[in-house]
């Protein structure tokens, strides 16, 4: 956590698997460094290598004995945890074709294909896959390239997403595969995809 005005702090969160989300606190003016550098310590020890979720169940639980009157920033921390641990409101994820990465020869290293699949059964890690795409087409189509993902086991990858939205509900649908993959192609395609699903459910 890093002060960046008298009232505001900036909390970087690194998701597991690597992704790194920021987020932007009020806070009391009055905080010293020390106490926020204290509470970043606390914070580090007590949650790291937990998923998103399990730190939104558990961690009132998990700073029982750190919520003290001297630890303001730690309770602030605690009451906004719906806020700071999660991603996007979401509803179902699906996901489909995992087993065809094995096919692919971009993929023939097996130990690397692992590290792929593993890091795709991570709920958290598919939604800022879907969200945080690095380049945006006119026809809002968002594409992250390799490095451009922020993950090293996923450097060989590509992901090409696009949103739709039904009434008040929205959602995105995306592909994720090789870097050799035809951009112009699948970002018409996955565009004319979440167009159609737009269009059926809405008739």
């Amino acid at each position: 956590m890093i002060r960046i005005a008298s009232g505001r702090l900036l909390v970087i969160l690194t998701i597991r698997n690597g992704f790194v989300r920021n987020i932007m606190l009020n806070i009391v003016s009055t905080l010293k460094d020390s106490e926020i550098d204290a509470a970043t310590r606390i914070l580090n020890e007590r949650l790291t290598g937990l998923k998103l979720g399990e730190v939104r169940r558990s961690i009132a639980q998990r700073m029982v004995g750190t919520l003290d009157s001297g630890r303001p920033l730690l309770k602030l921390v605690v009451d906004s945890a719906d806020l700071i641990f999660t991603e996007d409101r979401v509803g179902e994820i699906h996901l489909d074709g995992t087993s065809s990465v094995f096919n692919q020869p971009d993929f023939a290293d097996l130990d690397q294909t692992r590290g792929v699949i593993e890091i795709l059964e991570d709920r958290d890690v598919i939604l800022h896959l879907l969200h945080a795409g690095q380049h945006e087409t006119e026809e809002g189509v968002r594409i992250s390239i390799g490095k451009e993902i922020g993950n090293s086991i996923l450097e060989g990858c590509s992901v090409v997403s696009a949103s739709y939205s039904i009434g008040d509900t929205e959602g995105t649908l995306g592909v994720i595969g090789p870097t050799r993959m035809n951009y112009a192609h699948l970002s018409s395609l996955v565009k004319f995809a979440a167009e159609a699903i737009q269009l059926r459910v809405e008739n």
